[in-house]
């Protein structure tokens, strides 16, 4: 995919979820390297800021991230000593997770819900299917920090 239908696909997200009333926090393209990056709230969950970022080290397609709102407490319930997430925690995740396609890691002292669209997917080209999946992950996000 040509950088410019990259920028395209990238610009309609945005638009899309601005029409959506999602709230843009922050909006970044460097068009030369091919790097975009949002960040986001949905006012029906303003404790779980969502980033969308989009880069050739990503590859090919956005990536969307949404920022479990958990206290450090919450945390270490989830993870294990060395601050990795639980193993115990993938069978939880099973029954809240309402899609198989998402991921949870760790970044820091965060713990993000991720989900990788490629460009050329179906989730790309329909805007009632892409807000679908970031409602559908921060139903998840919501489901987990109520775990933890």
């Amino acid at each position: 995919m040509t950088d410019d239908r990259k920028e395209f696909a990238f610009n309609s997200v945005i638009r899309w979820l601005r029409e959506g009333n999602f709230v843009i926090n922050e909006e970044k393209s460097t068009i030369v390297t091919s790097d975009f990056y949002a960040k986001m709230l949905s006012p029906a969950y303003p404790n779980n800021p969502i980033e969308i970022k989009s880069s050739p080290s990503i590859g090919n397609g956005i990536l969307i991230q949404i920022k479990l709102g958990l206290t450090p407490t919450q945390i270490a319930t989830i993870t294990n000593p060395n601050g990795k997430l639980s193993l115990d925690l993938d069978n939880i995740m099973s029954t809240i997770i309402k899609s198989g396609s998402l991921v949870l890691s760790e970044d820091k002292c965060a713990i993000l819900l991720e989900s990788m669209v490629l460009f050329g997917s179906q989730l790309l080209e329909s805007k009632h299917n892409l807000i679908n999946l970031i409602s559908s992950m921060l139903e998840s996000a919501t489901g987990l920090q109520e775990i933890a």
